[in-house]
């Protein structure tokens, strides 16, 4: 570990911090706004929202900007992009909308393993 730091840069932190990022009790998760969570690709440069966020070694980023998010999302989706929001019932849809294509594989394969649609209905997405 301090190779890597010595070569990234960085500062090394406590084993507590790292259970206080899983368990979202760090200041940041303090703030009430809905929290979202946008993955890009390794090699893009997303241009984040402004204001609060936090953002880890795999690109991915917590914000509380949800104008935003999306939309950065979207932009990217090229590269892979999406963005997930973490607060229940603070968007339409918890997962990053689908390309119609998609859907309709996830439509296809929900219908193949859970032919009743007793598992878990519309949790990722509407009428799934």
């Amino acid at each position: 570990m301090k190779a890597a730091r010595e070569h990234l840069g960085g500062e090394a932190v406590s084993a507590a911090f790292w259970v206080a990022l899983r368990e979202q009790t760090l200041d940041f998760f303090s703030n009430p706004a809905p929290l979202w969570r946008i993955s890009v690709a390794n090699d893009s440069r997303p241009r984040l929202p402004e204001g609060a966020q936090l953002v880890d070694w795999g690109r991915t980023a917590l914000a509380q900007d949800r104008r935003r998010c999306r939309h950065l999302a979207r932009r990217r989706g090229a590269a892979g992009g999406h963005a997930c929001c973490f607060t229940p019932g603070a968007a339409e849809s918890p997962l990053h909308p689908l390309p119609e294509v998609l859907m309709r594989y996830h439509r296809r394969l929900k219908e193949q393993l859970d032919p009743q649609g007793i598992f878990n209905p519309g949790r990722m997405y509407d009428g799934l």
